[in-house]
């Protein structure tokens, strides 16, 4: 196995004695964080204000966990609900929610085993070591033990207990005492390292401690914090807000913060990803001590384990494809497989051999001679082995004399009962069942400290929610300034309702910009509950009671504002009542829309849910379309929506008792000056005969059928309201917490079927890769990539980034290169700049100053350099909806040269996918992270492929792609850089800290220490003689045979080791013989390569291209992919579609069918109004979707030049342009048929057409603006700030509420460029022009004639210059008291239109407006774009050597024969030598 890496002999050998683990290799400021003992705590005495505050017993985690807690589990079988491996569709989805539905009445779903009949015994104080491959079920049998069974099934005959406890109640009562931590790292980003771990001491702090006085609690609780910040070496960051730490830091604090709670019984699921091997040690040291000092039982899966590491475990087991092969003591796992016919090379730690027996290939090199047919090779061979093994056997009678010893519901749980309590507390053993909570504080302190923890998060977020009130502040005078000073007489009805009503759904709509928040913290609970931490209920309650000073005071801004503004009722009583009932209306749709998220399992599902019941709070309040006028089937809706009880008590309020004078009376004119008060009468709702004023109670029961009785009863409704929807969210909250995806299952589409390898598939496999073992044969299984023929090297380079005002070196004076068929290492300490260097070679960096030389063979880097190479992250930045062929096929479409065909990219990336070992997976889409998603090693070799699959043609650059991944799978890649740098490829990997066996497959190293200063360059050496010897030489410690040369390397030229006092080994490299022969080669490189390469670059002829193929293939390609994209994110998609559609529903039946009279009129324009509102709400939902395209061009695409930032922005407009154009036809012709057809016209199909265009463009107008701020914003919570303010200003801008005649100077301006109010004007003209207008009986106004004249005679002046006509019966006789008249105002819709100030012959107008809005936001978008992320050079290079324009020119002429002295030119020296393009260069 040892020839595979390297043909250089052997490598070092580990440690397999414990007693040969030496702490000495790791200095005492390095070593992890011992657990808090009691000793730690004994010691606790310091006085505050002269108090003595030595109690010891106060928390006690010695005398809790003496006794610990183990578990035994036999026949442990674990299944899911078969999941369809195909991927849902936009088409296909209401097919599987059928087909869904049809199995969930039908019956039992057919179920998929992913752990088979597992067996096991951990006893207190023990630590278990679970290996296997990604998908053997390990992280499956981590979460079951620990009490994460979502989306799982537990077989009837699986058994577990836990020291006499049984599963469910070892789940419920001790829930804290069994935890599991993942690899997710979820924090309050508000909160700095300091204050959440406070809070967490705090909650974990007894809820019933009578002794224990405030100051005592709050001072120990710090002594505990600062503990734990010194002993994980977080102090130096326990100021920094956690969205500033680093991926280290924050896997510390994670770890930190659960190891605060002293769990009996601790699930570590590969919480070491981001840490390198020396910090996993420290922490699995940690856990060692913590067992042995607490009695802690812990079960941890870990990759790229150490020998060092492995002898900490007390026990093993080993997992494959589900099924148990092992378990027993980690001395036992090594002589057990050799007993079945395995060997275990000697550089091979005993975790490696383990987990490489659960790989078919390369178990099949551990097979010892000779035992061919006798080794297992499936994993039901494993299996069956270990069913008839002594092993087994041994450990099933363990397992029966625990469970004798313990039996379930015995002794034992009374007394860890009893230890419980006394941890937290509960001495009095209360049966109160909050007494009896498994959480360690009471409610009533969970509470208190949550309600803390959001003031401390307020406070840290001080500008934001200062920003939160500033935009209060904005928008309550925007619409102060549109309502200012409304008039006292009648002429301010209107106004004065709209007004009203504008509060009421302010008040009620604001909530809706909190569910970025509520995001945010679904998952942090869910994590805080499983540690023991609170009630999911109590940080909701407390969310609850920490935002109401803030309500209370947005409020109150925005209702003194308002109601001085606008001259609403000008008494004390009054203005506190409409700020009661705003207050009011606010906090009930906040609970409202708490309980909808808590109820809803996705974001996307959220803002649909949340956005319905936002429309119908606007729409069913009573003034768009009153109570009477609504279909008696829909009253309900009124009676249980909390803002019609808001707007009825803003009305009462503000009418209420109240005599408004008549502005306007029928008839008017100079001819009626000298009539009788009974001859004319008030032209307004609820007036009345001889009277000169309208009484407001007459006129509110007219117009909204309101009863002034009415005005209080809202405010316990209110009340009830929001005490159910809080006691509901309370519930639901503590109930349906965040649930965790079911991981593993991976999606295919429906025309690919995933591939089931047999085992002959396996040996054939084998059989392919035979060529291991014969490095003269490496070269046939790598496909025919171009072999690199450039070397790239640099000297002197140095790289600077703005770092508070000033410039920070992060690289300094390094030298070196890379040349084809080389592998090599670039290593050194975390933050050392291993990633800043390689972004600076591969042309990434985007910020900073770079100085020295970068040559790629001799000559300066031309502009398409970026895509000549390939660079792999550690992160797959890919859309989660393309398979993994789709994206290498892209990646070859894009960035493999034009001239080469289809067929021969397609015949190019099938061979990377069977070289790379793909097939499984390669039609699998990559998913979303911790769904359904690509496993860590299928990741890692898909990210790989992609820049395979692009042919670079000159290097490679690999950022951590062994880092956090299995032994195997770490292996796996180590063999595939290899044979590529085998095959003539220039590779440079970052690596952490590599086993000895990894190691020794490179062949360079570059070492870096911190500040960015070179440590090393050079060959690695056999057995890595060269690099020792170089160590040795300068001061570095003796090498001892066995040891890691990797760990030995870094243990002394880190700054953290003990020879870091006395010996710099920067200025050791700088002096040293070694550096200047690297200077010595550069400078033969620079100047032999670059006379070379002028000679033979076709580039001085033809100019380099950016990119690889032109733009028109480019845009193909791309919008391609995203059309895909949208078709294959159903729930997303049809989210879109329903939201639409929905609008279009619900405003379609509010609105169905309007009569052509006055006040349906004005409805129409409310329903015009509704249904375009759900364009911004669609968009809102686009916004995560916006982002996650850009950040994946910004960080990948772009700085490998894929394609052109013009062909990002291009694609997407495209794209949203016809998905926009699918919605606007749906929400068009379901709200058009409902509220706007008219049976009876002959002008349906070119009102219809235009409606259509007017809606159609304003969506994609909408789309186009969401895009552009998105281009400028990257935050979605900014970007949907930002959004809400615009809309809320095109919302009063529109028209609908304040008639433009009626307007200031201002908001005249504001309707002018308001493109809702052009598109609400031209559809408003549009179905309303021309048609004919009815009174209905209310809308009438009756008044006398003079006896002398009819009616007819005495209004006709009247009529010919104000419009309208007599309604009923004419008088035409002579009577005493004259005769009564009925007069309806209006008989056209032209008169409305009027007085709207809306043109109906400028509604064409609307549509140039709508295109030249588009245009102008689609020019912004490239604009802005170019401004922030293309303009100038954000990177500024300095001291880069370049190729004098004399010298290309002399070139050029070289290639037509001529004689030049271009030596002499380039080198100064005065040599004249004849070229010959044909010749070799003779000097």
């Amino acid at each position: 196995m040892a020839g595979w890496l390297r043909e250089n002999g052997p490598s070092p050998t580990f440690l397999h004695s414990p007693s040969e683990i030496s702490e000495v290799s790791l200095p005492e400021s390095e070593r992890w964080p011992q657990p808090l003992s009691k000793a730690h705590l004994s010691t606790f005495s310091t006085p505050i204000e002269g108090k003595d505050l030595a109690t010891p017993d106060l928390w006690q985690p010695d005398q809790t966990l003496s006794d610990g807690i183990g578990v035994a589990f036999r026949n442990l079988t674990v299944q899911r609900s078969h999941c369809s491996g195909y991927l849902p569709t936009f088409g296909n989805l209401p097919l599987r929610a059928a087909r869904y539905l049809a199995k969930s009445l039908g019956g039992e779903r057919s179920k998929v085993t992913i752990l088979r009949r597992l067996d096991g015994l951990v006893n207190k104080g023990e630590l278990l070591l679970v290996l296997g491959r990604p998908g053997s079920g390990s992280s499956t049998l981590l979460k079951v033990l620990a009490g994460y069974t979502h989306g799982t099934h537990l077989d009837s005959d699986s058994k577990m207990n836990y020291k006499g406890i049984d599963a469910k109640t070892m789940h419920s009562e001790f829930k804290g005492e069994c935890i599991y931590i993942g690899e997710e790292d979820s924090h309050f980003p508000e909160l700095s390292v300091s204050e959440t771990l406070s809070i967490a001491a705090r909650f974990k702090f007894p809820k019933f401690k009578p002794e224990a006085t405030l100051e005592t609690q709050e001072a120990h609780c710090q002594y505990v914090r600062d503990l734990v910040l010194e002993e994980f070496r977080l102090s130096s960051c326990k100021s920094s807000l956690l969205g500033r730490l680093t991926d280290e830091e924050r896997r510390r604090l994670t770890i930190a913060e659960a190891y605060m709670g002293y769990s009996a019984f601790q699930c570590w699921d590969n919480v070491s990803r981001e840490m390198d091997t020396s910090t996993s040690f420290r922490f699995v040291k940690s856990l060692r001590s913590s067992a042995e000092s607490h009695g802690t039982t812990s079960i941890i899966t870990l990759y790229q384990m150490s020998q060092n590491m492995y002898q900490l475990f007390d026990k093993v087991t080993l997992l494959y494809e589900g099924r148990q092969i092992f378990f027993g003591g980690i001395h036992n796992a090594k002589e057990f497989f050799e007993r079945l016919g395995f060997r275990c090379p000697d550089r091979m730690s005993t975790p490696e051999f383990l987990t490489a027996l659960t790989h078919p290939e390369e178990a099949r090199y551990l097979i010892s001679p000779g035992q061919d047919n006798i080794v297992p090779r499936t994993a039901e061979d494993f299996e069956h082995v270990w069913l008839v093994s002594q092993e087994r056997s041994a450990l099933l009678n363990d397992i029966v004399r625990f469970e004798r010893a313990f039996p379930l519901g015995g002794l034992a749980l009374s007394r860890f009962r009893d230890l419980v309590h006394v941890k937290t507390g509960d001495r009095r053993r209360s049966t109160n069942r909050l007494d009896e909570s498994p959480y360690a504080s009471s409610f009533s302190r969970q509470l208190r400290l949550c309600i803390v923890r959001s003031f401390h998060r307020f406070e840290s977020d001080i500008i934001r929610q200062l920003l939160s009130v500033a935009i209060y502040v904005l928008l309550s005078l925007l619409m102060g300034s549109l309502f200012y000073d409304l008039s006292g007489d009648t002429s301010s009805l209107y106004t004065r309702n709209n007004l009203l009503y504008l509060c009421t759904v302010f008040c009620s709509c604001v909530c809706f910009t909190d569910i970025n928040m509520l995001l945010l913290r679904r998952r942090i609970v869910t994590k805080h509950s499983s540690l023991g931490f609170y009630h999911p209920a109590a940080e909701s309650a407390a969310c609850m009671i920490s935002d109401l000073p803030l309500k209370l005071l947005q409020s109150g801004i925005f209702s003194t504002i308002i109601y001085h503004l606008t001259h609403l009722r000008r008494t004390f009583s009054a203005f506190l009542t409409f700020w009661l009932f705003i207050f009011m209306g606010a906090i009930t749709m906040s609970s409202l829309t708490s309980l909808l998220f808590s109820i809803s399992k996705t974001d996307t599902q959220a803002t649909f849910s949340i956005s319905i019941i936002m429309l119908v709070s606007m729409m069913w309040i009573g003034f768009p379309i009153p109570k009477n006028d609504m279909p008696q089937w829909l009253e309900w809706v009124i009676t249980i929506n909390p803002s019609a009880y808001v707007y009825r008590s803003l009305i009462l309020n503000e009418y209420q008792d109240r005599q408004f004078p008549c502005s306007s009376f029928v008839p008017r004119g100079p001819e009626y000056s000298f009539v009788r008060s009974s001859e004319q009468t008030c032209s307004v709702f609820g007036s009345q005969t001889n009277s000169s004023e309208i009484d407001a109670n007459i006129y509110i029961a007219d117009m909204f059928g309101f009863e002034t009785s009415q005005l209080w009863i809202a405010l316990p409704i209110l009340f009830g309201m929001t005490l159910l929807f809080s006691i509901a969210h309370l519930i639901s909250s503590e109930n349906i917490l965040f649930k965790r995806q079911v991981s593993g299952v991976l999606k295919f589409p429906r025309s690919r079927r995933p591939i089931k390898r047999s085992m002959s598939d396996e040996e054939a496999r084998f059989s392919a890769r035979s060529y291991m073992t014969s490095p003269a044969t490496k070269k046939g299984m790598v496909p025919e990539t171009p072999r690199h023929k450039h070397i790239l090297h640099w000297k002197d380079l140095a790289y600077e980034i703005p770092v508070a005002g000033r410039n920070k070196k992060i690289l300094d004076e390094i030298e070196g290169w890379l040349k084809p068929g080389t592998l090599t290492a670039l290593m050194g300490a975390k933050g050392v700049g291993k990633t800043s260097l390689m972004k600076v070679l591969s042309g990434r960096a985007s910020i900073g100053i770079i100085s020295g030389q970068i040559l790629i063979h001799g000559r300066p880097r031309d502009v398409g350099f970026q895509r000549k190479v390939g660079y792999v992250q550690r992160n797959c930045l890919q859309s989660h909806s393309t398979t993994v062929r789709e994206a290498l096929l892209s990646s070859a479409a894009l960035r493999q040269p034009a001239s080469v065909s289809t067929e021969d990219r397609r015949t190019y990336v099938e061979e990377i996918i069977r070289m790379m070992d793909m097939d499984e997976f390669a039609d699998a889409v990559i998913g979303v992270p911790s769904q359904d998603h690509l496993n860590v090693e299928q990741c890692i070799k898909t990210t790989i492929a992609i820049e395979l699959a692009a042919k670079p043609q000159m290097c490679l650059f690999l950022d951590e792609p062994i880092t956090g991944v299995d032994e195997e799978t770490a292996w796996s890649i180590c063999l595939l850089l290899r044979n590529l740098a085998n095959h003539g490829q220039t590779i440079l990997c970052s690596i952490s800290q590599p086993s000895a066996f990894l190691f020794s497959a490179f062949d360079n190293l570059l070492l870096l220490g911190r500040g960015g200063k070179p440590l090393y360059f050079g060959d690695i050496g056999r057995d890595c003689a060269i690099m020792i010897a170089y160590f040795e030489n300068h001061g570095g410690r003796k090498f001892n045979h066995g040891e890691n040369p990797a760990d030995w390397m870094l243990d002394i030229t880190t700054e953290t080791s003990t020879s870091r006092s006395t010996i710099d080994w920067a200025k050791k490299w700088r002096d040293s013989m070694q550096r200047e022969a690297v200077h010595k080669q550069l400078d033969n490189l620079r100047r032999n390569l670059a006379l070379t390469g002028l000679l033979n670059n076709q580039q001085l002829l033809n100019p380099p291209q950016e990119f690889a193929n032109p733009i028109v293939i480019q845009l193909r390609s791309v919008a391609t992919r995203r059309f895909r994209e949208y078709w294959r994110m159903p729930g997303y998609s049809w989210a879109l579609v329903c939201l639409g559609l929905g609008f279009a529903t619900a405003t379609g039946i509010t609105f169905f069918q309007q009569p052509n009279d006055i006040r349906s009129y004005n409805s129409r324009q409310f329903a015009i109004l509704f249904i375009l509102i759900s364009a911004p709400c669609s968009s809102r939902i686009q916004i995560p979707r916006y982002l996650h395209d850009l950040r994946i061009f910004k960080f990948h695409e772009q700085s490998l030049k894929t394609y052109s930032w013009t062909v990002h922005i291009w694609s997407g407009i495209i794209v949203e342009v016809c998905w926009n154009t699918i919605i606007a036809t749906i929400t068009f012709g379901t709200w058009y048929l409902a509220v706007c057809f008219d049976s009876k016209s002959h002008h349906n199909g070119r009102r219809a057409g235009l409606t259509f265009l007017l809606i159609w463009g304003y969506y994609i107008f909408v789309a186009s603006l969401f895009l552009l701020i998105t281009i400028g914003v990257n935050s979605p919570r900014l970007a949907t700030r930002i959004t809400d303010i615009l809309f809320c200003i095109f919302f009063l801008s529109s028209g609908v509420f304040v008639p433009l005649p009626h307007v200031s100077r201002f908001w005249i301006f504001m309707y002018r460029i308001s493109p809702l109010n052009h598109v609400v004007s031209a559809i408003f003209s549009t179905i309303s022009f021309g048609t004919p207008v009815s009174c209905r009986p209310n809308d009438v106004v009756v008044f006398n004639s003079p006896p002398t004249t009819t009616c007819l005679e005495y209004l006709a002046p009247f009529i010919q210059e104000f419009g309208g006509s007599l309604v009923g019966v004419m008088g035409t006789g002579r009577l005493e008291e004259g005769n009564r008249c009925s007069f309806c105002p209006i008989t056209d819709s032209n008169s409305i239109l009027r007085e709207f100030g809306i043109e109906p012959s400028r509604r064409w107008w609307s549509i140039g407006f709508m295109a030249i809005y588009i245009g102008f936001n689609t020019a912004g978008v490239f604009a802005l774009y170019w401004f922030l992320n293309v303009r100038g050079q954000k990177v500024k290079v300095i001291n880069e050597w370049e190729i004098p324009d004399h010298a290309v020119s002399a070139t050029r002429s070289l290639r037509k024969r001529l004689e030049v002295d271009l030596y002499g030119v380039l080198s100064g020296e005065k040599q004249t030598t004849r070229f010959d393009t044909k010749d070799k260069l003779r000097i």
